[in-house]
């Protein structure tokens, strides 16, 4: 079988792996060629006519479904403005802009997770309040601040090759490095927050998982550096022995 056909085989498998057995409506032949064959969707992409295109990576990461349930979001958002940091194919920007949000706004580092976003997005009739852009944490600009944003899963990759969260709170003078990565991280997604910031937190552990974890000390942390005002832990989103996903909201 020539490689063409071989990845035509491939994509006919794809596209019968959707929840409707079809392409969506609204996206184009060529556009669902090109996201069926993208090697990584960290998140299921959602369309009106009822078809979803399922995540494809490591079984690890949480269907932005099921993760949805534990974040708390507001059901309505009418009138508030909302962003994501680290949105990946933009499920949680979709999801505000389904909730009435005025603007939803999502940036990622990968250009090619953007592109899937905006073209699903362009088969929604809320696209025109929804925006994307490629970039870090430290290049989103001011004027992109939102009343209420998400990042998650995201800071632990920005401490500094330290993931071990809870072993960098736990022992601050061994790896203020670290901690100093984190609060810089975390003090600019504050800045970007009018009301609250939705996190959710990685603690991937180094060695094995202790039982006394006190979930509450990384917003303890936040608040005692002056980045929110309160920060309420609200449970847990994943609970591994070698990872956990901490679920908080902080208030500005």
């Amino acid at each position: 079988m020539s490689r063409m056909n071989q990845r035509f085989k491939q994509f006919l498998i794809s596209l019968w792996s959707c929840q409707t057995g079809r392409k969506p409506s609204g996206l184009s032949w060529r556009d669902c060629w090109g996201i069926l064959f993208q090697e990584i969707r960290y998140q299921p992409l959602l369309f009106p006519d009822g078809t979803v295109i399922p995540q494809r990576c490591s079984a690890s990461v949480i269907d932005s479904r099921d993760k949805l349930k534990h974040l708390d979001l507001p059901e309505d958002l009418n009138g508030k403005t909302f962003m994501d940091i680290g949105c990946a194919e933009g499920f949680f920007v979709r999801e505000a802009a389904r909730r009435n949000a005025r603007l939803a706004s999502g940036c990622d580092l990968t250009a090619s997770r953007i592109e899937i976003a905006k073209k699903v997005a362009a088969t929604w009739p809320f696209d025109q309040r929804v925006r994307f852009r490629v970039g870090s944490l430290f290049d989103i600009p001011d004027d992109w601040r939102a009343d209420i944003v998400t990042c998650l899963s995201v800071c632990h990759h920005l401490h500094g090759g330290n993931h071990d969260t809870w072993q960098m709170l736990s022992s601050p003078e061994r790896h203020h490095a670290a901690l100093g990565n984190m609060l810089q991280a975390v003090e600019k997604v504050a800045s970007l927050t009018g009301e609250f910031t939705i996190w959710e937190y990685c603690y991937e552990y180094g060695t094995p998982k202790s039982g006394l974890i006190d979930y509450a000390l990384l917003g303890k942390t936040w608040v005692d550096n002056g980045l929110y005002q309160q920060v309420i832990f609200k449970g847990l989103s994943q609970d591994t022995p070698t990872k956990d996903r901490a679920v908080y909201h902080a208030f500005r």
